[in-house]
């Protein structure tokens, strides 16, 4: 109750959160909007160059068939599928500590202004002039052999044991990814709606958790860092992104970070920040 009180008596402190709550929930729509319009302004047409980047790089391996012989088990694969899945809500909670972060305003502002350009920049600007739409939908997009047919294939037969070993389980990718395209044929526009391999967002945020959360803390950094490998695994297992799309994402998060950092450092008077104690 006290705790609440305290809060209560902050005014000021819950407009700032309030008006940086709504600017966020504002700019994920825009963001949307922006996404389903990828298609209109840079038709997909590079689904082909990424899988065989793809190739090229893991030594003519497509990286689904690596991901798929280490983890082959229809029960990794629903671990896989339940790790990418809780990405939404681990980001909400991340960004929102961050919204509320006391004694270290330098991260709390290297991380929301890292977090908007990482959306802006990765999620806008690149996956605009990087447009696809990911293996997903290589079939739909790419005439000729659907290189990703035998993906998806195994992807159904790990999901029918799954169904019929495990009540109520089922990998949910299969079923996003149909509604997304129907979404699309269908033009139809809202929150979570929209087409966009390159470069993957979901590895672009859990590379800024992993980074944020390093610098409150090494070792839970760690446990972030280990997540966001996770994801890049993830995209590309579960058939959403090719490799390429989380390696890009990922350097460009990491040197939006580290920009952000620089330029704040340069313009903010050190010794006027209050530093939290390091809790490593």
């Amino acid at each position: 109750m006290a705790k609440i009180k305290d809060i209560l008596n902050r005014p000021a402190e819950i407009a700032s959160f309030l008006l940086l709550t709504l600017a966020i929930i504002i700019f994920k729509s825009a963001f949307t909007a922006q996404k389903a319009m990828i298609p209109a302004l840079l038709p997909f047409s590079q689904d082909r160059q990424y899988a065989l980047w793809d190739q090229w790089l893991h030594f003519g391996y497509a990286p689904w068939e690596i991901t798929h012989g280490l983890f082959d088990h229809p029960l990794m694969t629903l671990f896989i599928s339940h790790s990418y899945s809780i990405w939404f809500i681990l980001y909400w909670v991340i960004l929102m500590y961050f919204t509320v972060i006391k004694g270290n305003e330098k991260l709390r502002k290297q991380y929301l202004v890292s977090f908007f350009l990482c959306w802006a920049v990765v999620g806008n600007i690149f996956a605009t002039l990087m447009s696809s739409g990911g293996p997903c939908f290589y079939k739909y997009l790419v005439p000729g052999e659907d290189v990703y047919s035998g993906l998806f294939a195994r992807l159904h037969e790990q999901n029918n044991w799954i169904i019929t070993n495990i009540g109520g389980a089922e990998i949910w990718a299969l079923k996003l990814q149909e509604m997304l395209w129907d979404f699309y044929t269908e033009d139809v526009t809202g929150l979570g709606s929209g087409i966009s391999a390159m470069p993957s967002m979901h590895v672009s945020v859990a590379v800024l958790m992993a980074l944020g959360t390093g610098a409150l803390n090494k070792y839970l950094g760690y446990v972030f860092w280990l997540y966001a490998v996770i994801i890049q695994i993830g995209s590309v297992h579960l058939g959403w992104h090719y490799a390429v799309d989380g390696y890009i994402g990922g350097i460009l998060t990491f040197i939006i970070w580290k920009m952000v950092g620089m330029i704040i450092a340069t313009s903010t008077d050190d010794s006027a920040v209050i530093r939290s104690p390091q809790l490593d």
